[in-house]
């Protein structure tokens, strides 16, 4: 058992990073331009790089619109983020995910 805790601790705790795995289509996220793979590398002039930091940011009370610095190719752009209230005054979930959005199967209608 004192192997097994020893590799446990020597492996480290898994980190979720800022990058987007998904984007659900129709939301505020798709509107404002991010895509699969995006780095969310800042959120209003605040540096970040891991996604619970992302989360927290993204449902924080302020204006609705928020400045994220996104890499992407290389190369770090501002895709400005409009965030929507629920019937309570919250912010609701903005669309981007870290993981891929699950897939649909099913028949289409026609």
């Amino acid at each position: 058992p004192v192997f097994l805790i020893a590799a446990i601790l020597m492996s480290g705790v898994p980190t979720i990073t800022s990058r987007v795995g998904g984007v659900l289509p129709g939301s505020p996220a798709e509107r404002a331009g991010f895509r699969e793979g995006d780095r969310v590398v800042a959120v209003a002039g605040e540096s970040l790089w891991r996604w619970v930091d992302l989360e927290t940011l993204l449902r924080a009370p302020g204006d609705a619109a928020l400045g994220l610095d996104v890499e992407r190719d290389g190369q770090v752009r501002t895709l400005e983020l409009v965030r929507e209230p629920d019937s309570a005054g919250n912010f609701t979930d903005s669309g981007l995910s870290w993981h891929a959005p699950a897939a649909r199967v099913g028949v289409s209608a026609r």
